[in-house]
């Protein structure tokens, strides 16, 4: 049997039913547009937080740059942000001393072994350090890395628990002031003899066994 004709208004009737759905989801879809264009201004504040810390690091940079001569550099985390600029390095009493490694056998006391990387791998940018202080910290050894600072000219030991003195530190030609007080000396290292006499070397407070020379 042919199918009858599909009348007409019941054509238009259902076109309009179709069509108006489509009209709906056309008008949410530019609803959401326009909420995403609301929102753009959280957009533009992420845009401002990266442009935000792009200031900072370039604030950071003026910072490393602004290192004054002879300005006192109190930690190494701080002295790393520019080696180059780093002349004056006070360590006193400072919490880079407190071992953090467990494979060391000073884990969680006083250990030289973060000074010591420091030193290899920062040392070759260190051309301009001339003072440097390890006082107040209860060291019992230097590590062997000191030794190449060879633009040292004040080295100040002094308050520690230090019993005996590399001889690398002959190293250190432009040494003109070292300061051991304070520490557990029993006698006065031999080295410091061939330190030369314009060296200025301090011994007070040891526990030597005899009058020092």
């Amino acid at each position: 049997m042919p199918l009858a004709p599909f009348p007409a208004r019941r054509a238009c009737c259902l076109s309009l039913r179709l069509v108006t759905p489509c009209r709906n989801i056309l008008a949410a879809a530019a609803g959401m547009h326009q909420s995403v264009a609301a929102v753009s201004p959280l957009t533009q504040k992420g845009n401002s937080t990266r442009n935000k810390c792009t200031g900072t690091a370039a604030s950071d940079a003026r910072t490393r740059a602004s290192i004054t001569a002879g300005e006192k550099i109190r930690s190494l985390r701080e002295a790393s942000r520019n080696p180059t600029s780093v002349e004056v390095l006070d360590l006193s009493g400072s919490k880079d001393f407190v071992c953090t490694e467990m494979v060391c056998g000073g884990f969680g006391g006083q250990c030289v072994c973060k000074l010591a990387r420091w030193i290899y791998q920062t040392g070759p940018m260190l051309s301009n350090l001339r003072s440097l202080t390890l006082a107040d910290n209860k060291l019992k050894t230097i590590p062997d890395t000191l030794w190449t600072l060879t633009s040292l000219e004040e080295l100040d030991l002094s308050n520690n628990c230090l019993t005996e003195l590399d001889s690398s530190i002959t190293n250190l030609h432009r040494l003109a002031r070292l300061d051991l007080s304070s520490n557990q000396f029993a006698e006065v290292p031999h080295i410091l003899t061939s330190l030369g006499p314009n060296v200025e070397i301090i011994t007070d407070n040891n526990p030597f066994t005899s009058d020092p020379q």
